[in-house]
């Protein structure tokens, strides 16, 4: 049975590209003398572009067709050229550059700004194309914004490439998008509120530009812009007809102008330097759900501090108010979910019930997707109609602006092959309105035009070869339609939507045609879907909640402590603590109440330096965790209170590494100055062998020796940071937040319980230690913990779920999940959204039952997740080897968090192995763990860190620390691969030699044809160092004869010796 994916469907809001005339830049390379330099174009003379590249143009390169030629780039930031003419823009707007090109290396294009008075103003970031020897279509997006000096009212477009590139380039079209959303500036993060207030204030102009202290004899509050959102209950009260006031700044680094968006449930007074920019009486948005687009307007904002005040009078449908800046409103995204089908024809079956007589056959919706689905090929000579019965859909009451009558279609292609490409258009028809796609032979794009009887309402241009896609046209009670493209090959969605000319009809009926312009047309479709769906919103930032106090007491707050370490003693209490390898013991200290931990020189000759970490013997999950301390001052080491475990490899798996402070920029910069007092906080988290990161930098509000409390509060959607029990201010451009704050979706999540951790750390982070004088020492007063309580959570199970007993999977395949969630018993509180999570990262929430998720092992699919995203490294995880663990979490209307079990599956990619020198490894035998398959990284084998560290002279040109007889230096999620061949059927006996001296590791699970078999237990043993003389066993593994792939898996640090494997 094939799984529908047309909806529910995301369409991005005012993303549609607003019709733009092409700009004349001789993209056809003319020059006034044959050969030489083409008009309207100059060299770029940049210093760092010398030596200047030579720049001709090859008349006949392509077709008849000139070209433009650039080579001999050979400065050390490459060479380009640009255009002559300037061409208006403005930060919102955006250029499209379509171009055929070969070469080789990389070449680039970008803008350049200028200012309304004619002032250079930046460059743009440079868009890369590859280049090859043959020639390649081209078509890149380059969004235009302001400048670091003023506003962008102009640009001129540069091409180039980067040292040693060579290029050609034809037939060249540049168009330039008008801004629809202005600016380039985010909604302030920190807002003063004031409630509840007096509703008869009427403040002045002059009281409204600036933040006062009390206002409306309400005093002032701080609250954080969560996911766009200010939620007034907690200070109005839930009552209605409340009022409250917000105030934030916004600072301008020059004049200029922007787009603002809000949206209340009740009336509401929007405010920017005292002038009004919104006023919406009761019920303010209540009739529809509360976006930050429900208003927008265009503000000037001026040089210096701007001052938004924001008045709200509650209503019974809320009390939230919704604020966003450009580049909140640009991300915004709405979402179609069907919630009831009345047609659809997936063209699986032997007959279908749509006319237009279709030849059906059978393939995949896009590369790389291996399920196989039913389609149909229409055609015809002039024009063909496709009709469907069910395709009446009464009109929605207008009272519901959010349920669309609606009707889609997946188009795979206009011609499966490209000789049969020919002008044609599709058409969904909605009474007397029509959307039509139309394709043409000698075009790279798409257009799709939305008439009304005749009139047309909305043209788009889009790439032809974001086919297959899906395409979405609905209408509403009230007047509106709305119409969506969502790309199966990348992942990404365009959409449009306006207002009706006329009023509305009591119903619409749906269906298709098929025209052809010039010579016989095709079309190959999927999923035709007729019915009712409701539009819900999607903001850029997922919506979420969590409790960012300000200041927090976990006793007042009512957790547990369960971890409470005064060290009263006279030793390290080692019920309590271990060491970790590397520790020198006899420098972590107990003495007149305190943790020392000593810094001292490690080589007579002074260069090296070493100290001891303490690692707790228990694990915590969710909870407070704090400790006193006194940090240290000299370079050549640091010291840190941190949460993590032994290797951590998958955060929901074996956990993550949260760094409550790390005091490497404490000390002075050079010797003499006064100490810098600055820390470090880190969120480190590994998935698919990829280290992501993320992290923030803070002061101290004392003295550098003074004594501090430094925190972390870890609840499952927040880890914020508190410094003597107040939230630590800091901002980065990863984060939403004016505070040392993660959550998981705009950084990720974790789930397993962590040591508490305190270090002395040595090496180069620390500084030159030939600058520091030792021994130093940092203090420790306390550590205590305090458990999260978690007795308010909703009920997660999961309903569906993939195949458990096939472990491996391989890229392609498709992953169903569907939750069952239950609200709190003890709250009762109702269930706000739902979240598939896949090792950490979000791939997709429900707003509304059903709970259902489809997870396609696809590039496409992860691309349009936040699993790919990079941290600080800049390095995009592989998706496509190593472990994937997925979870679902459910979240209620107070906060809580409920979570389902993992699903856990192997993924490898999709290709041939052979075994270790031709020959497959006999069994019953050993196994030696170096002979893993030959074939290399993410088929035979996978592994984390690059080349062979173990070895000079064996498998030297692979990433396994292997050595002939020892594989050493593995970690979770890495994985090696051995082909075996079975000389007799019965029940065999694993034992494996391992060595690690790091406790609660979890073994290797072992894995025979894909599917797990049993999981090895490895202990810590007693030594301090990774020598592999432990054995672990496993029993009762059948084995039937013949060949079979063996696959073993990390879940821990461990060295590997030998397998041995003995029939019982």
């Amino acid at each position: 049975m094939k799984t529908t994916i047309l909806f529910p469907l995301l369409i991005a809001l005012m993303c549609g590209a607003l019709p733009a005339e092409p700009i004349d830049v001789n993209g056809r390379f003319q020059s006034q003398a044959p050969g030489g330099f083409p008009d309207g174009w100059v060299m770029h003379e940049w210093g760092g572009y010398k030596p200047f590249p030579d720049v001709r143009t090859i008349p006949g390169a392509y077709r008849g067709d000139t070209a433009l030629s650039i080579t001999n780039i050979l400065g050390d930031d490459g060479g380009a050229i640009q255009t002559r003419a300037r061409f208006p823009a403005r930060s919102g707007s955006v250029g499209r550059l379509s171009f055929l090109a070969k070469g080789k290396g990389l070449g680039w294009a970008t803008f350049y700004r200028w200012g309304e008075k004619g002032a250079w103003n930046g460059v743009i970031v440079s868009s890369p194309f590859n280049l090859s020897d043959t020639w390649q279509p081209h078509v890149l997006t380059i969004p235009i914004d302001n400048g670091h000096a003023c506003e962008t009212r102009a640009v001129t477009l540069a091409i180039g490439g980067k040292m040693g590139a060579e290029l050609e380039l034809c037939n060249l079209t540049l168009d330039i998008q008008p801004a629809r959303i202005v600016g380039d500036a985010r909604m302030p993060k920190s807002w003063t509120i004031f409630g509840p207030a007096d509703k008869n204030l009427r403040p002045s102009r002059e009281q409204l530009r600036s933040i006062p202290e009390t206002f409306g004899g309400a005093s002032a509050q701080t609250a954080s812009l969560i996911s766009n959102t200010l939620d007034f209950a907690p200070l109005a009260g839930s009552a209605s007809r409340q009022c409250g006031w917000a105030f934030a700044a916004i600072e301008a680094k020059y004049d200029c102008e922007i787009t603002v968006g809000a949206g209340a449930a009740g009336a509401m007074q929007y405010y920017l330097n005292g002038e009004p920019v919104f006023d919406t009486p009761p019920p303010g948005n209540a009739q529809s759900p509360v976006e930050i687009d429900s208003h927008v307007k265009n503000v000037r904002l001026r040089q210096g501090t701007n001052v938004i005040a924001v008045r709200v009078v509650t209503d019974r449908a809320g009390s939230v108010l919704k604020l966003a800046g450009p580049l909140d409103l640009r991300g915004a995204v709405r979402r179609l979910q069907l919630s009831k089908r009345t047609f659809e024809e997936n063209f699986d079956g032997p007959s279908v019930r749509c006319s237009g007589n279709p030849l059906l056959v059978k393939g995949n919706p896009t590369p790389g997707l291996l399920s196989v689905t039913g389609q149909g090929v229409f055609k015809t000579d002039a024009k063909l109609a496709i009709t469907c019965p069910n395709n009446v859909e009464p009109l929605p009451d207008k009272a519901d602006a959010n349920l669309f009558a609606a009707a889609g279609v997946r188009i795979q292609n206009f011609g499966r092959e490209p000789s049969q490409r020919q002008d044609a258009a599709l058409e969904i028809v909605a009474s007397d309105m029509t959307c039509r796609i139309c394709s043409r032979e000698d075009s790279a794009f798409l257009t799709l035009l939305v008439f009304e009887n005749e009139n047309r309402l909305e043209t788009l241009e889009i790439p032809a070869d974001c086919l297959p896609a899906d395409f979405v046209f609905g209408v509403n009670g009230s007047g509106k339609w709305t119409v969506s493209i969502h790309s199966l090959v990348d992942g990404k969605t365009t959409s449009a939507s306006g207002d009706r000319k006329v009023p509305g009809f009591s119903a619409v009926e749906f269906s298709y045609r098929l025209i052809a312009e010039n010579a016989p047309a095709e079309a190959t479709v999927d999923n035709l879907v007729i019915g009712l769906a409701v539009e819900e919103a999607k903001t850029s930032a997922t919506p979420f909640k969590i409790d960012l106090s300000p200041e927090f007491d976990p006793v007042e707050a009512g957790w547990r402590k369960v971890f409470d370490e005064p060290f009263d003693g006279d030793r390290v209490d080692t019920g309590k603590w271990h060491f970790s390898p590397t520790s020198e013991k006899d420098y972590a200290k107990v003495h007149d109440g305190l943790l020392e931990i000593v810094c001292n020189w490690a080589t007579p000759d002074k260069t090296k330096t070493k100290s001891a970490s303490l690692y707790s013997n228990e694990v915590f999950g969710h909870g407070y965790f704090e400790a006193r301390v006194k940090f240290r001052q000299q370079s050549g080491w640091w010291s840190a209170f941190w949460l993590c475990t032994h290797g951590p490899s998958n955060p929901f798996l074996d956990g993550w590494e949260i760094d409550i402070y790390e005091d490497y920029y404490m000390g002075p910069n050079h010797p003499g100055e006064q100490p810098r007092g600055v820390l470090d906080h880190n969120l480190h988290v590994f998935a698919c062998g990829t280290l992501r990161s993320w992290n923030y930098r803070s002061t101290l509000p004392g003295k550098v020796d003074d004594w501090y409390v430094v925190a972390c509060k870890w609840t499952p959607f927040e880890v914020s940071y508190y410094l003597n029990g107040k939230l630590i201010p800091s901002e980065a451009n990863h984060s939403p937040y004016s505070s040392v704050t993660f959550d998981p979706f705009n950084h990720a999540a974790g789930c397993v319980p962590l040591h508490a951790i305190l270090s002395g750390c040595c090496g180069k982070s620390g500084g030159d230690p030939t600058k520091g004088k030792f021994p130093e020492s940092f203090f420790v007063d306390y550590v205590r913990i305090y458990e999260y309580p978690h007795d308010s959570d909703p009920v997660v199970r999961l309903a569906k779920k993939p195949d458990p007993s096939t472990y491996i999977l391989k890229p392609g395949e498709e992953l169903h999940f569907e939750a069952e969630v239950e609200p709190s018993a003890k709250t009762g509180a109702k269930i706000k959204r739902v979240y598939l999570f896949d090792s950490g990262a979000l791939l997709d929430y429900r707003s509304a039952p059903p709970y259902d998720f489809v997870v396609r092992i696809t590039q496409d699919y992860y691309d349009g997740t936040n699993f790919v995203k990079p941290g600080r490294t800049g390095i995009r995880p592989d998706w496509d080897r190593g472990l994937h663990a997925f979870c679902i979490f459910a979240q209620d209307e107070r906060g809580n968090v409920g979570r389902s079990e993992n699903v856990v599956k192997l993924l490898r990619k999709d290709g041939k192995t052979a075994p270790y020198l031709g020959k497959p490894i006999q069994l019953p035998g050993e196994i030696m763990l170096s002979h893993y398959d030959q074939g290399g990284q993410g088929f035979a084998y996978s592994d984390g860190t690059p080349g062979n560290n173990a070895s000079k002279t064996f498998r030297t040109s692979e990433d396994v620390d292997a050595g002939e007889s020892v594989v050493g230096g593995v970690s979770g999620g890495e994985w090696l691969k051995y082909t075996v061949h079975v000389n007799r059927t019965a029940n065999y006996t694993f034992t494996l030699e391992y060595g690690t001296p790091s406790p609660n590791q979890r073994g290797p699970k072992l894995m025979v044809d894909c599917k797990a078999v049993g999981e090895f237990e490895t202990p810590a043993h007693e030594f301090p160092d990774w020598r592999h003389t432990s054995k672990a066993v496993l029993k009762s593994v059948p084995l039937s004869e013949g060949d079979h792939e063996i696959v073993l898996l990390m879940q821990g640090s461990y060295n590997l010796g030998g397998l041995n494997v003995e029939a019982e």
